[in-house]
């Protein structure tokens, strides 16, 4: 189940009257169950539940995390069971990328880094030579999953650039505005959360280094997603680049007090100054979880070793 295959229609991508951006856009996904299966499950609990997707787009050698909604509510507009991938105006805002009759294919595979699911997205049209192989492929039927398509190469999952959808962005920011406690999809959600909660600003330093487009802090786990930590919250620290590595290989840690507690050995380093400090927290409802603290205490500090 590596490889969905789907081929695109003028309802989806906004085409009406033959003319593109006519209407909303979006990528549809099939309501059958071993479709449903290929992708992440989302929460039966909720109205509405949606989650980030990360989808290399393989030609522009684009990472964009596009959010995945299931309309579950049978008294929208939408007429429930529906669901949809909103990745089209993050790479399409045109509608010129994607038209109807073309073929979209999702290679799924484990990125290793990451330690999540990742998605690879191949557009394929009738000029190209893979389009008659997915013409011969499908004999005619939509929405199909194959476990090998041999003419589509993937050993190269690499991207030049990455960004959070604008409907991910607006999900994240009105959860923590209302002091929810969320568990991302995926890092790079963590990433934005944690940057939102500490104001863009390290918890050590209280600063950052700030060029508009990035700054020189990260955000990092307290325990480990590597161990079993999770992307929530309560599990990540806001941290300059130099002090989120030697956080993570147990140079210092931080107390259930909050305060900074520098190894011995660090003591002739240049983070033997923070030694005693306060982090600076967010808000009280994103304080950093004691258990969490607790593990990296027992586990990380003094240890030296890759996080």
């Amino acid at each position: 189940m590596s490889f969905y295959v789907k081929k695109l229609y003028s309802n989806e991508l906004g085409w009406r009257g033959g003319k593109p951006n006519k209407a909303g856009k979006f990528l549809f996904v099939s309501k059958k169950e071993n479709i449903i299966n290929f992708f992440p499950t989302h929460n039966s609990d909720e109205i509405d539940p949606s989650m980030s997707l990360g989808i290399i787009v393989h030609d522009m050698k684009k990472l964009v995390n596009a959010e995945y909604i299931y309309h579950s509510n049978e008294l929208s507009k939408h007429q429930g069971k529906d669901r949809r991938i909103y990745l089209n105006e993050e790479i399409d805002p045109n509608g010129s990328y994607f038209q109807p009759g073309h073929y979209i294919v999702f290679f799924k595979y484990f990125d290793e880094v990451d330690k999540e699911i990742k998605f690879i997205l191949y557009r394929f049209t009738p000029a190209d030579e893979e389009y008659n192989k997915l013409e011969k492929a499908t004999e005619g039927n939509n929405h199909l999953i194959f476990n090998n398509l041999d003419f589509i190469q993937t050993f190269d999952r690499s991207y030049n650039e990455a960004t959070i959808s604008k409907k991910t962005q607006t999900r994240i920011t009105s959860r923590l505005a209302r002091n929810i406690h969320d568990i991302y999809s995926n890092q790079q959600e963590f990433r934005f959360a944690i940057r939102t909660i500490y104001n863009d600003k390290c918890c050590i330093v209280g600063d950052s280094i700030n060029t508009g487009e990035t700054i020189n802090c990260e955000a990092a786990h307290i325990k480990p997603f590597s161990s079993g930590g999770n992307h929530a919250a309560n599990n990540g620290l806001l941290l300059s680049r130099d002090l989120h590595w030697a956080f993570d290989k147990g140079c210092f840690t931080i107390d259930q007090s909050y305060e900074i507690k520098v190894h011995n050995k660090m003591k002739k380093s240049p983070i033997a100054k923070y030694d005693g400090k306060k982090v600076k927290l967010p808000n009280r409802d994103f304080w950093p979880s004691i258990k969490n603290i607790t593990y990296h205490n027992q586990e990380i500090f003094l240890k030296f070793k890759e996080a």
